[in-house]
């Protein structure tokens, strides 16, 4: 993804504003004007820029930091070492920031949990064609 000059050293977070528990993560955050946090089913041409690299958001969260795309289990080690949050989530990013592979443990889980519960809710996916 390119960013505008200035912009490079920003954080994007491209999340789902839909699902609740993505949309709780994103209301969490501490705002800075250096963090992004972009609803994926308002920006998809960055979605379809990211399917292009392999990077489906119905499988996992997408950050981009310095141009370069994150994604999944890394994409949540880099946000918790890079965002401040508030209140439980906050408790459970700073472990993830201290135990890396408690977030390839947990992201998985986190994953389908999110396919799952839009399911339940009858919300569909983003599914961004390529």
């Amino acid at each position: 993804m390119n960013h505008k000059a200035g912009l490079e050293h920003d954080l994007f977070v491209i999340y789902d504003k839909e699902c609740p528990l993505c949309n709780r993560f994103a209301c969490a955050a501490v705002r800075t004007p250096t963090l992004h946090l972009l609803n994926g089913r308002e920006n998809p041409a960055l979605l379809g820029q990211a399917k292009t690299k392999g990077l489906d958001i119905d499988r996992g969260i997408i950050v981009s930091y310095k141009n370069e795309l994150h994604f999944g289990a890394d994409a949540l080690e880099l946000i918790a070492r890079k965002v401040a949050f508030t209140g439980p989530t906050k408790f459970l990013l700073r472990l993830v920031a201290r135990y890396q592979w408690l977030a390839k443990l947990l992201y998985p889980l986190m994953a389908v949990s999110r396919r799952q519960l839009l399911k339940i809710l009858g919300r569909p996916l983003i599914n961004i064609p390529r």
